[in-house]
């Protein structure tokens, strides 16, 4: 990491090296710095995408798949609070203004005791708080994805003030450049809104109150001539978070923090396939509170306790086909009919947990030797409305649920020298089943939490002093996932059983260099299988196996306020089931697929080039950057799903984006 004493170029691209962060292994980039990264359109969070751990999701998804897990097992904290997803749908932008950011960290797996409630990793934001500020500040922004500002800074020596937002129109620009894609990939329609007000209490002492809001409301619909065949989709999500936040750093080793915040998520997706239409809605309101102390005892020792609480409450209705929507393990071709068995459901879930953690870190042989112990005991109590499915008139009745885990953690490092280190981590996790799991007719209400363990070994290496270099090596182990029950007429409230098995391992590294003479970059490659199995059977390739992610890129600060930035991206396709034949249903007049060995086929691999360039004029009171980049540089024509004919004798592929030229325009003042 870069002595910040120590003079350097102002595009400073910070990456800090796992071993010298609290977290085993992990990646942090500062916000301002991210901002240039060539293939984000300056999206702050998008950088996420170029670091080690990462696989590269598939077009309009969005999906942030970690080591291997499934997108639902990454948690997302801004602040603390958690999140339910980093980007709009579509993957085309975060979900909050990079105005707000400070810094964004990754952490793919073997986090401490501070953090629960999940089996995959971590993406950790830090927002601005603005008190360093002078006077008021802001920013107008615009590309040919969307449009927005901010307003932030000091008012008076105490107060300071944010507001920010967006709003998309990303639409017409697929019109324009790929009209066949907003048939076949949903087009994207997304807000979002921040807004924060703080008080320096102290010159230690901070607290403030922020509200985050975020929409998005995607459509798509693939034509055909047949009505009873034509397909279409909606999904809609939205969610607001309130927290205030309180900072004391006394000095001394001694930090204490608190949070308390409220939120609601509104969440639908609705998908009809002829005349068949099944629905999916939520909506969930959660309170919670976060408290850490964290104290130097000794010259030797420092320890952290806390506290981490949050009740969620969350009403679900469901209707429809009772194998929509997919999930991991199921068999499908793309547009293929889904089964048309339906059935209907309508409860509620009140999930309480309440996790007290401690975490000690102990400092030996001169400090070149940090043990960090953790424990995390997490507790928590569950009341489903329906434990049976609804049978005529007759009275349903709920089910209670409660269960108490005790999650160790622990992380080793040595610096043996001030150039090399080495670090080794340990963990046990825990995390719920999600809520529409818990349906009577489509699920299972007495699911229990899935369970994990993180192994973590990696070395780092600084040869010369612009260069770091580290190797990071995995492997994760999870058990009592929800699946969908293999018999062929599963009891009564078991239409999912935990009995699916998940495994991942594989490596990853990373070799950046520190600006020097106006020049960054960094090279993020992971190599990693990704393995599923229902108890006792054999282990196949999951739907998130991406074999190997490989990100070149670097920059160069030219002179007369120009920037030039190229990004590469090389990775391997994610799995597909083969379609070896078909058979006619005469009673639905249609085929069906047969299907071979499961997650056997792999799309075509995927490369990438993306081109950033931008022109900055230094204005009497304001700056403003002009930006260009050209996506998919070589218009090469990545496959991004298969497709099938009606009858599945044929097969073809969906292009992604071709080469596409995307104008920005940011005023800074």
């Amino acid at each position: 990491m870069i002595d910040p004493e120590e003079e350097g170029d102002d595009l400073e691209i910070l990456v800090s090296a796992p071993t010298l962060k609290k977290q085993a292994v992990s990646v942090e980039i500062d916000a301002e710095q991210a901002r240039i990264v060539p293939g984000t359109q300056g999206d702050v969070l998008r950088v996420v995408e170029n670091m080690p751990g990462v696989a590269r999701s598939s077009l309009g998804s969005g999906a942030l798949v970690v080591w291997g897990a499934a997108p639902e097992d990454t948690g997302v904290y801004i602040d603390g609070v958690r999140v339910p997803r980093l980007y709009h749908d579509g993957g085309l932008r975060s979900v909050l203004s990079g105005d707000f950011v400070r810094t964004v960290e990754l952490v793919p797996g073997g986090y401490g005791a501070a953090h629960g409630r999940g089996i995959g990793g971590l993406v950790i934001v830090d927002t601005q708080t603005f008190s360093e500020d002078e006077g008021l500040n802001g920013t107008a922004t615009a590309d040919l994805y969307d449009a927005g500002g901010s307003l932030h800074g000091r008012v008076g020596e105490r107060l300071s003030l944010g507001v920010g937002g967006r709003r998309s129109h990303v639409g017409p620009l697929l019109e324009r450049f790929s009209p066949e894609v907003e048939d076949l990939f949903p087009v994207p329609h997304y807000w979002d809104l921040q807004a924060r007000a703080g008080v320096r209490l102290r010159a230690n002492e901070d607290l403030d109150i922020t509200f985050l809001g975020s929409g998005d409301d995607t459509a798509r619909t693939a034509p055909n001539p047949d009505p009873s065949r034509e397909s279409a989709e909606r999904r809609t999500l939205q969610f607001q978070r309130l927290y205030l936040r309180y900072t004391r750093d006394t000095g001394a080793g001694q930090v204490i923090r608190g949070l308390v915040f409220v939120g609601a998520d509104q969440s639908a997706l609705v998908t009809r396939y002829g005349a068949v239409e099944t629905a999916l809605r939520s909506d969930t309101r959660l309170i919670g509170a976060r408290v850490s102390s964290r104290h130097r005892v000794g010259d030797a020792l420092s320890v952290e306790a806390g506290f981490d609480a949050e009740i969620d409450a969350v009403d679900v209705d469901r209707a429809g086909a009772l194998a929509v929507p997919a999930r991991e393990g199921d068999i499908r071709a793309f547009g293929q009919a889904p089964p048309d068995q339906i059935n209907a459901d309508s409860f509620a879930v009140v999930t309480v947990n309440a996790a007290p953690y401690a975490e000690a870190d102990l400092g030996l042989a001169e400090d070149r030797l940090h043990l960090i112990a953790g424990l995390r005991v997490d507790p928590y109590a569950r009341a489903v409305s329906r434990s049976a499915p609804q049978e005529g008139l007759s009275p349903t009745h709920g089910l209670y649920e409660q269960d108490l885990r005790r999650e160790p953690r622990l992380t080793v490092r040595w610096t043996p020298t001030p150039r090399s280190s080495l670090m080794a981590a340990w963990g046990r996790y825990g995390q719920q089943p999600q809520p529409g799991d818990l349906s009577a007719s489509f699920g299972n209400p007495t699911l229990p939490a899935a369970t994990a363990v993180h192994r973590v070994v990696g070395a780092g290496l600084r040869p010369i002093d612009p260069l770091h270099i580290d190797l990071v090596g995995f492997s994760t182990e999870a058990e009592g996932i929800a699946t969908r029950s293999t018999a062929e007429q599963p009891a009564r409230a078991e239409a999912l059983l935990p009995i699916q098995e998940a495994r991942s391992y594989g490596a990853q590294l990373m070799a950046r260099l520190d600006p020097t003479g106006g020049l960054y970059g960094w090279l993020s490659s992971t190599v990693a299988w990704a393995e599923r199995r229902v108890e006792g059977g054999e282990w196949r390739p999951s739907d998130y196996d991406q074999r190997v992610v490989l990100t070149a890129l670097g920059g160069a600060e030219l002179p007369w306020g120009l920037n030039l930035g190229l990004r590469a991206r090389v990775a391997t396709g994610l799995p597909r089931t083969e379609v070896v034949g078909a058979l006619y249903d005469p009673r639905r007049d249609l085929y069906q697929p047969l299907f071979g060995a499961q997650n056997e086929l792999r799309l075509p691999t995927f490369f990438s080039a993306d081109l950033r360039f931008a022109k900055t004029v230094t204005l009497p009171t304001s700056a403003l950057e002009l930006s260009l980049e050209v996506q998919n540089l070589t218009n090469r024509s990545n496959t991004e799903e298969l497709l099938y004919t009606v009858d599945y004798t044929e097969r073809g592929q969906i292009s992604g984006m071709p080469l596409l030229p995307v104008l920005g325009l940011r005023w800074s003042f």
